[in-house]
């Protein structure tokens, strides 16, 4: 969930002059057209349905199709007793058939399929160049505005690892040489989650990838392709995607992608990773204004909006009691396609900021519970709610703008406390 990335006109020019420019893409006509895009409760795949059978009912997939008048479509590899199934008769209407057959006691899910995606723009101006890193990748305003070089001095990150569920990643970026772990690709369903170029999306995952590293340049990212290069997936690979990485060492999942439908069979993967002690960040969504996005919406997910840099609301980004945390998200410089770096703004930038923080603080505080973690990042983050910027919103932007410095600092003394979060529920802490 973003604005496409810009690389300003006197940026452009300084690049030139020192020799290091290496490719400027002119801009293209907007896929997506317009600065917000959303996918909408409606779009969904038709006749497709996402069937998880309880393994200790002795029922095959044959008994479900012969009792719902369906037919086997895939079966999900990746995830036990479950298929992805459609009615036999074309206009036999998916959404009542995956309610009859959620409520077969064999059955643990039965969801009918939907779009996910990112969300937002039109494409402007990319910059891509090829010499070390640059130092506005490193002492950028959102660098300097969270502490994250004081938080360095204590932790970098190192022992964790982040899946980032995205478009992918650029495997062969230098910036993050020695940096990925294996991952998969749900969309073509290979073993190569490289960030496909040529699309209006194409960079998304490397950018969302580049700011984890910024903040924990130690941790490992796995990358996991569950969006194509035009921005747009399904429930499918994101479930699957999400169950990698929980099966696969993630320790951090970031999901900078939403749709506004919920779904049971995503909420119970994502309460496994949280028993599992993994810590999912999502973004809010882009629609600027106050409306759920999942999975930032769903149950014990870090739901994290976007701020400007004078810790204002951004503009295009939701709001509301179910947000944690807001971070930097306009105008974030980060690596890009083309082994390179660009300028982009979202509430999918914001995300992994806080997903890099977890990193830190699960690297020098490995004890911690979810509880605590929560706590030291909301005790420790910048209250912005009464800010003349943030007229209206109290209550509505989470704990606030996040400390990386000072949360690393506090969890590296051991800072503990007995009161529970708030924005998140009881249930989570169990």
């Amino acid at each position: 969930m973003k604005r496409r990335p810009q690389l300003p006109h006197s940026r452009q020019s300084r690049i030139s002059d020192f020799g290091r420019l290496l490719a400027i893409i002119a801009a293209t006509s907007g896929v997506l057209g317009g600065a917000v895009s959303p996918v909408h409760a409606d779009d969904k795949k038709p006749n497709t349905i996402i069937v998880q059978i309880d393994p200790s009912s002795g029922m095959s997939i044959d008994d479900i199709n012969a009792s719902y008048a369906t037919t086997t479509v895939q079966v999900v590899t990746g995830i036990p007793s479950t298929f992805i199934v459609q009615p036999v008769n074309s206009k036999q209407d998916a959404h009542s058939t995956a309610d009859h057959i959620r409520h077969d006691r064999h059955v643990l899910f039965a969801d009918e399929e939907f779009l996910t995606g990112s969300i937002d723009g039109n494409p402007s101006r990319m910059g891509a160049w090829g010499e070390p890193t640059p130092s506005e990748y490193i002492h950028q305003n959102s660098a300097g505005l969270l502490n994250i070089q004081q938080a360095q001095t204590i932790s970098r990150g190192a022992g964790v690892t982040v899946a980032v569920l995205d478009t992918g990643v650029e495997v062969n970026h230098h910036e993050l040489d020695g940096r990925l772990v294996p991952g998969y690709d749900f969309v073509d369903n290979d073993p190569n989650p490289d960030d496909k170029p040529g699309g209006v999306e194409s960079g998304h995952g490397t950018h969302v990838a580049g700011i984890i590293h910024l903040v924990a340049p130690d941790a490992k990212i796995m990358p996991i392709r569950v969006l194509d290069s035009a921005g747009q997936g399904s429930l499918i690979p994101l479930v699957e995607g999400i169950y990698f990485a929980i099966h696969h060492g993630a320790n951090i999942i970031n999901i900078s992608l939403g749709t506004a439908n919920d779904s049971a069979f995503l909420e119970s993967l994502l309460t496994e990773a949280r028993h599992s002690g993994i810590v999912v960040v999502s973004s809010a969504g882009n629609e600027g204004r106050e409306v759920h996005q999942y999975p930032a919406a769903a149950t014990c997910v870090v739901s994290v909006t976007s701020l400007d840099a004078a810790d204002g609301h951004s503009s295009f980004s939701n709001y509301g009691d179910w947000i944690s945390f807001a971070a930097p998200g306009e105008s974030i410089y980060s690596t890009f396609d083309g082994n390179g770096f660009a300028y982009w703004s979202g509430t999918s930038m914001a995300a992994p900021f806080v997903s890099g923080q977890i990193a830190l603080i699960r690297s020098v505080a490995p004890q911690y519970s979810f509880q605590d973690l929560l706590k030291v990042m909301q005790d420790t983050s910048v209250l912005i709610n009464k800010l003349p910027s943030n007229h209206g919103l109290d209550n509505k932007l989470g704990y606030g703008q996040i400390d990386i410095g000072a949360s690393v600092r506090a969890a590296a003394t051991g800072y503990t406390s007995k009161e529970k979060p708030k924005h998140i529920k009881d249930e989570c802490f169990r």
